[in-house]
């Protein structure tokens, strides 16, 4: 484990967190910015693919479908929280785009 702020983390929760706060940053500003207009239906056919798997990461973290789930153990936190981290990312990812792309559609009728 390694110690960030003071709090020990597993390399790869650490790996997680930070590959996952970069895709999100990016993904809600290329959202933002328009930059998946011209992909409508492929794009947002990915998009919900991507939420799907988040949705699923989310869930079997938090009710271990494949066992339980240690998101701290012995004051570390445990690649289990980065990996829930990453679900989450995958969802949010898929809900700031279809908002988007409602909002945008609504606006223009």
């Amino acid at each position: 484990a390694t110690q960030v702020l003071h709090v020990e983390i597993e390399e790869m929760a650490a790996f997680m967190f930070e590959l996952w706060t970069s895709i999100l940053a990016t993904s809600v500003g290329l959202i933002v910015k328009e930059a998946y207009d011209g992909l409508d239906k492929p794009g947002g056919a990915i998009v919900s693919i991507l939420g799907l798997v988040g949705l699923f990461i989310v869930l079997e973290d938090l009710l271990g479908f494949m066992g339980p789930k240690l998101f701290v153990e012995n004051g570390v936190i445990t690649y289990d929280a980065g990996s829930l981290y990453g679900g989450v990312c995958m969802v949010v990812i898929c809900a700031v785009y279809w908002i988007k792309h409602l909002r945008d559609r609504r606006a223009g009728e």
